[in-house]
Parts: C-alpha cells; sequence; structure tokens
C-alpha cells in the first residue's frame, strides 16, 4: 500500500511540474488559407484578422489562448462552408486544449455534415 502512495504521489509530482504550454507548437497542422476573394468585403476582412491573431498568438499565447483562437477561427470557417480549414482549425484547438469539448464536438460537425 505504501509503494502505491508513493507512485500516486511521484506521478502528479512529475504532472505539476510539467511546464505550461507543453505542447510542441511544430507539430500542429498549418493552417490552409482557403481563397476569401469572392467573399463580401466585412466577411473576408475578420476571416483575415482571424487568421493574423492566430499566427501572432502562435509563438507567446498560452495552450489555452491559442486554442482558443484555433477554435474561434474554425467556427468561421464552418459558418462560411470552408470545411477543410476549420477541420483543421479545430485539430488543432484540441490538441493544445484536450480538455475542453467544444473542439471534438465541432470536429464531429464537420464530419457528419461532410459525410
Amino acid at each position: 500500500m505504501v509503494s502505491a502512495r508513493r507512485a500516486i504521489i511521484v506521478s502528479l509530482s512529475l504532472l505539476l511540474s510539467l511546464p505550461v504550454g507543453a505542447i510542441d507548437r511544430s507539430q500542429l497542422t498549418p493552417l490552409p488559407l482557403p481563397d476569401l476573394s469572392t467573399m463580401e468585403d466585412a466577411t473576408r476582412r475578420r476571416l483575415e484578422e482571424l487568421q493574423e491573431s492566430v499566427s501572432s498568438l502562435r509563438s507567446s499565447a498560452s495552450d489555452v489562448v491559442l486554442a482558443e483562437a484555433y477554435g474561434t477561427l474554425g467556427t468561421y470557417y464552418i459558418a462560411h462552408h470552408l470545411n477543410d480549414a476549420g477541420e483543421v482549425a479545430f485539430l488543432n484547438a484540441e490538441r493544445l486544449d484536450p480538455i475542453d469539448v467544444r473542439w471534438p464536438f465541432y470536429l464531429g460537425y464537420i464530419y457528419r455534415i461532410v459525410g
């Protein structure tokens, strides 16, 4: 029983000692840049702003903040039927923040509508 407690304590100590932002961001899938030229100006500008936000946060933000940026971009992508780009955004969000249940939900939505 003592060895089981010790194993739990050691495991928790190791887990808690992991640095914030432990995800290797080079392993994230690069976002495809869909053609936005046919969209209304306001929609195109908003998508470009969100793409730039993800790019700028990639090197400095926490995993959770970057996941939120990817997720927000993903929701805009699927709202405008850019499902391939949305899938990548949600996959990256899920890798960065696997606790958030929205990312697999949105992925399931994409997979359902794509077939």
